[in-house]
Protein backbone atom coordinates (compact mmCIF):
# COMPACT_ATOMS: atom_id res chain seq x y z
CA UNK A 1 0.00 0.00 0.00
CA UNK A 2 1.09 3.20 -0.69
CA UNK A 3 -1.11 5.91 -0.33
CA UNK A 4 -0.14 6.17 3.81
CA UNK A 5 -3.76 8.56 4.21
CA UNK A 6 -6.31 5.52 2.78
CA UNK A 7 -7.84 4.87 6.37
CA UNK A 8 -10.13 2.58 5.03
CA UNK A 9 -7.48 0.62 2.82
CA UNK A 10 -5.20 0.02 5.90
CA UNK A 11 -7.85 -0.93 8.19
CA UNK A 12 -8.90 -3.45 5.93
CA UNK A 13 -5.46 -4.71 5.32
CA UNK A 14 -5.14 -4.06 9.74
CA UNK A 15 -8.55 -6.89 9.38
CA UNK A 16 -6.51 -9.32 7.09
CA UNK A 17 -3.17 -9.11 9.48
CA UNK A 18 -5.34 -9.37 12.51
CA UNK A 19 -6.98 -12.94 11.25
CA UNK A 20 -3.58 -14.10 10.28
CA UNK A 21 -1.96 -13.64 13.73
CA UNK A 22 -4.95 -15.31 14.98
CA UNK A 23 -4.59 -18.20 13.17
CA UNK A 24 -1.21 -19.27 14.38
CA UNK A 25 -0.68 -21.73 17.13
CA UNK A 26 1.40 -20.47 19.84
CA UNK A 27 3.91 -22.57 22.18
CA UNK A 28 2.94 -20.27 24.54
CA UNK A 29 -0.02 -21.34 25.88
CA UNK A 30 -1.26 -17.90 24.71
CA UNK A 31 -4.84 -18.02 22.40
CA UNK A 32 -6.14 -14.90 20.83
CA UNK A 33 -9.41 -14.18 19.68
CA UNK A 34 -11.01 -11.84 17.41
CA UNK A 35 -13.49 -9.23 19.15
CA UNK A 36 -16.75 -10.18 17.82
CA UNK A 37 -17.64 -6.88 18.56
CA UNK A 38 -15.33 -5.73 15.45
CA UNK A 39 -18.18 -6.47 13.26
CA UNK A 40 -20.10 -3.76 14.14
CA UNK A 41 -17.59 -0.93 15.33
CA UNK A 42 -14.66 -1.27 13.27
CA UNK A 43 -12.54 1.06 15.66
CA UNK A 44 -12.93 -0.91 18.98
CA UNK A 45 -10.37 -2.86 20.24
CA UNK A 46 -9.01 -5.88 18.31
CA UNK A 47 -8.75 -9.40 20.06
CA UNK A 48 -9.11 -10.73 23.70
CA UNK A 49 -5.75 -12.70 24.80
CA UNK A 50 -6.39 -16.06 27.14
CA UNK A 51 -3.43 -16.95 28.90
CA UNK A 52 -2.20 -19.79 31.21
CA UNK A 53 -3.17 -18.29 34.78
CA UNK A 54 -3.03 -19.83 38.83
CA UNK A 55 -4.63 -17.41 41.02
CA UNK A 56 -3.34 -17.47 44.86
CA UNK A 57 -5.46 -16.44 47.35
CA UNK A 58 -4.23 -14.20 50.12
CA UNK A 59 -6.62 -13.96 53.04
CA UNK A 60 -4.49 -13.03 55.68
CA UNK A 61 -1.91 -10.37 56.40
CA UNK A 62 2.17 -11.49 56.55
CA UNK A 63 2.04 -9.63 60.21
CA UNK A 64 5.87 -10.37 60.75
CA UNK A 65 6.62 -9.25 56.97
CA UNK A 66 8.54 -5.45 57.90
CA UNK A 67 10.59 -6.72 60.20
CA UNK A 68 11.60 -9.96 58.14
CA UNK A 69 11.60 -8.39 54.99
CA UNK A 70 10.88 -4.78 54.73
CA UNK A 71 7.76 -4.97 53.26
CA UNK A 72 4.49 -4.06 54.76
CA UNK A 73 2.30 -6.61 56.01
CA UNK A 74 -0.40 -5.54 53.87
CA UNK A 75 1.40 -5.67 50.80
CA UNK A 76 3.22 -9.18 51.75
CA UNK A 77 2.37 -12.06 49.41
CA UNK A 78 3.97 -15.61 49.01
CA UNK A 79 4.61 -18.01 46.31
CA UNK A 80 6.07 -21.67 47.31
CA UNK A 81 9.16 -22.21 45.85
CA UNK A 82 8.03 -25.51 44.37
CA UNK A 83 5.31 -23.84 42.52
CA UNK A 84 8.05 -21.89 40.92
CA UNK A 85 9.98 -24.54 39.75
CA UNK A 86 6.68 -26.75 38.95
CA UNK A 87 6.06 -23.60 36.94
CA UNK A 88 9.56 -22.98 34.87
CA UNK A 89 9.15 -26.57 34.46
CA UNK A 90 5.74 -26.93 32.68
CA UNK A 91 4.27 -23.59 32.21
CA UNK A 92 7.31 -21.12 31.19
CA UNK A 93 4.94 -18.23 30.07
CA UNK A 94 2.35 -18.35 32.91
CA UNK A 95 0.40 -15.57 34.56
CA UNK A 96 0.62 -15.83 38.54
CA UNK A 97 -2.95 -13.73 40.12
CA UNK A 98 -2.41 -12.98 43.84
CA UNK A 99 -6.29 -12.09 44.89
CA UNK A 100 -5.93 -10.06 48.46
CA UNK A 101 -8.61 -10.10 50.24
CA UNK A 102 -7.95 -9.41 54.11
CA UNK A 103 -8.60 -6.46 56.69
CA UNK A 104 -5.39 -4.47 55.41
CA UNK A 105 -5.60 -4.51 51.99
CA UNK A 106 -8.26 -5.79 48.99
CA UNK A 107 -6.69 -6.07 45.62
CA UNK A 108 -6.36 -8.05 42.58
CA UNK A 109 -2.63 -8.28 41.28
CA UNK A 110 -1.52 -10.11 38.13
CA UNK A 111 2.81 -11.19 37.50
CA UNK A 112 4.17 -13.15 34.84
CA UNK A 113 6.45 -15.66 36.13
CA UNK A 114 9.54 -14.50 33.56
CA UNK A 115 9.24 -11.41 35.85
CA UNK A 116 9.74 -13.59 38.91
CA UNK A 117 12.54 -14.95 37.59
CA UNK A 118 13.99 -12.31 36.51
CA UNK A 119 13.75 -10.70 40.39
CA UNK A 120 14.54 -13.98 41.79
CA UNK A 121 17.91 -14.65 39.95
CA UNK A 122 18.92 -10.84 40.87
CA UNK A 123 18.62 -11.85 44.42
CA UNK A 124 15.60 -9.12 44.95
CA UNK A 125 13.70 -11.74 46.16
CA UNK A 126 13.86 -12.77 49.83
CA UNK A 127 12.88 -16.67 50.82
CA UNK A 128 10.67 -17.54 53.61
CA UNK A 129 11.30 -21.10 55.22
CA UNK A 130 8.36 -22.24 57.13
CA UNK A 131 9.89 -23.08 60.88
CA UNK A 132 6.79 -25.75 61.31
CA UNK A 133 7.03 -27.39 58.15
CA UNK A 134 11.06 -28.63 58.10
CA UNK A 135 9.95 -32.51 59.00
CA UNK A 136 6.93 -32.12 56.98
CA UNK A 137 5.38 -35.21 55.01
CA UNK A 138 2.79 -33.84 54.02
CA UNK A 139 3.45 -32.13 50.69
CA UNK A 140 3.23 -29.15 52.02
CA UNK A 141 6.06 -26.10 50.69
CA UNK A 142 8.83 -25.81 53.09
CA UNK A 143 9.51 -22.09 51.88
CA UNK A 144 8.25 -18.95 49.91
CA UNK A 145 9.07 -16.32 47.71
CA UNK A 146 8.05 -13.36 49.47
CA UNK A 147 6.74 -10.36 47.49
CA UNK A 148 5.45 -6.87 47.42
CA UNK A 149 2.03 -7.42 45.27
CA UNK A 150 2.18 -3.53 44.87
CA UNK A 151 4.79 -3.71 42.74
CA UNK A 152 2.32 -5.89 39.95
CA UNK A 153 0.27 -4.57 37.90
CA UNK A 154 -3.13 -4.08 39.54
CA UNK A 155 -6.41 -6.06 38.07
CA UNK A 156 -9.26 -4.93 40.27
Amino acid sequence: MNDTENKQAWCKDGEVKEKLFVSRLFDSGASVLLNPAKSTDLYTHDLFLMLQCDVKTVTTPFRTAFEKFGIQPSDAVTLNVKDVERYKEKYPNICIIFDVNHELYTGTHMVFLKSILIHIASGKVPVHKYEKRINDERGNAKDSYVMNCKMMPKLL
